[in-house]
């Protein structure tokens, strides 16, 4: 189970990497071509082509450390959801265990709803003052 646990953990850690920035002092000439192409691909079609600058580079570092921290905390609730519902159903009987497994399930639920409040909250005040 701790293998288990531990692997999970891990891999989401690798997972929730963000790519490098793909901007045109840092790709190949033969990438810069490519994205040329692509924008004005996109201009043709008339989709509003934003290209990525200074200004934005707060806004998005907030964004990914925001991802990663509910990325992490989603972990954190589905390694808790499985060990209790595992303790839940080897107690055997012992309303000890039983009891000790429905706390800890209902507390990580409480926790994910709380974060996913916030994460909302913010999210509607910070686009309201945006706006």
């Amino acid at each position: 189970m701790l293998c288990f646990c531990l692997i999970t953990l891990f891999s989401n850690a690798v997972l929730a990497q963000t790519p490098p920035d793909n901007t045109e002092e840092t790709t190949a000439p033969e990438t810069s071509s490519l994205l040329d192409n692509l924008k004005s691909a996109g201009t043709g079609a008339k989709y509003e082509v934003k290209s990525q600058s200074a200004n934005n580079a707060i806004p998005n570092t907030i964004g990914q450390i925001v991802a990663i921290v509910l990325s992490f905390v989603g972990s954190i609730f589905l390694i808790l959801t499985v060990f209790s519902g595992f303790q839940w159903m080897t107690a055997g009987g012992n309303e000890d265990k039983v009891k000790q497994a429905r706390t800890r399930l209902i507390n990580s639920i409480m926790g994910l709803v709380i974060t996913v409040a916030a994460y909302f909250i913010t999210y509607l005040i910070s686009t309201t003052l945006l706006s």
